[in-house]
């Protein structure tokens, strides 16, 4: 391979990409519930924002982003979103399904009662995950 000089050359020889479809809103949709269902939380990488250079959904398992933020304590890396999630006690069975699928260590038990704390980014994978609907994603107040 030749060294890069120029936009140009980048753009050249980028490889041709196979499999590319085009799909519609509901589609997609139902791709991001499917990645929520596997404890998948949504990211989008921006560099430079507002240019979005990935938009992936991944766990703390093997995620850039959570080894930064983890490992370096790179505290800004990940940035929380707009909602906060709140759980309905008086449905919530305590289950704990919701804290195995957080990636944030974001809800624990206190008292027999479900709790959400400041860890949560808002992504809602607990949501998803509840089986009795007991948690909703409210704006952060």
């Amino acid at each position: 391979m030749y060294p890069i000089r120029y936009h140009s050359d980048i753009v050249e020889n980028i490889p041709k990409i196979s499999n590319v479809k085009n799909v519609d809103s509901e589609e997609i949709a139902e791709l991001l519930k499917s990645k929520e269902v596997e404890g998948k939380i949504h990211t989008i990488w921006t560099f430079k924002t507002p240019y979005i250079g990935a938009i992936c959904n991944c766990d703390h398992t093997g995620c850039l982003l959570f080894h930064l933020k983890n490992r370096y304590k790179f505290a800004d890396i990940i940035l929380k979103g707009h909602e906060i999630a709140q759980i309905d006690h008086e449905i919530c069975i305590v289950c704990g399904k919701c804290i195995k699928i957080c990636q944030f260590n974001a809800i624990t038990v206190v008292d027999k009662k479900t709790i959400i704390n400041n860890n949560c980014y808002g992504c809602g994978v607990c949501r998803t995950n509840c089986p009795m609907e007991a948690i909703q994603l409210l704006p952060k107040t």
